[in-house]
């Protein structure tokens, strides 16, 4: 809708600004040919997060680290 692309083009210049922590499959496509908290730091200003030793899902291959993962960083928060 043009509405969106107005609103995208007015905040085009902002960045998140609360904390971001990211997860991903160090094993799946992104984690391969992306720098995942390289890329997400163009688009907020705390940008965090960990690869985990999995494939594509992540929450079914590594359930306890995946739990464990963010069980600390909220604990932090």
């Amino acid at each position: 809708m043009l509405i969106d692309l107005i609103h995208d083009k007015a905040d085009s210049d902002l960045k998140i600004q609360g904390p971001l922590f990211l997860i991903w499959a160090k094993n799946g496509f992104i984690g391969q040919y992306y720098n995942v908290l390289e890329i997400w730091k163009a688009w907020a200003h705390h940008v965090e997060g960990k690869a985990i030793d999995c494939g594509h899902f992540i929450a079914e291959e590594a359930p306890e680290e995946t739990y464990q993962t963010l069980q600390d960083w909220l604990l932090l928060r």
